[in-house]
């Protein structure tokens, strides 16, 4: 039992494997810590990227940003987005 549970682990692990190399990662978002985009934002403009951070916004008018434990603040745009 236990050399058929391995053979279907393997067989997993290779299916698996097989469909993650046929995928595209052109357009997957880039890692970016907070600081960096917010010292250089024309770099990450219209660019998805990933960072952490938390999201504040204010009512009037209605607009949002990230921000971390440094301050270091984004805008979060387009408004259909965030």
């Amino acid at each position: 039992m236990k050399a058929s549970y391995r053979a279907w682990a393997v067989s997993a692990l290779l299916a698996a494997f097989a469909g993650l190399a046929g995928c595209d990662y052109a357009d997957a978002p880039q890692a970016a810590p907070l600081a960096m985009i917010a010292a250089q934002p024309d770099n990450y403009q219209n660019k998805r990227v990933t960072t952490a951070g938390t999201v504040r916004h204010f009512q009037d008018p209605l607009h949002y940003w990230i921000e971390d434990d440094d301050l270091n603040r984004v805008a979060l745009e387009p408004m259909e987005n965030v």
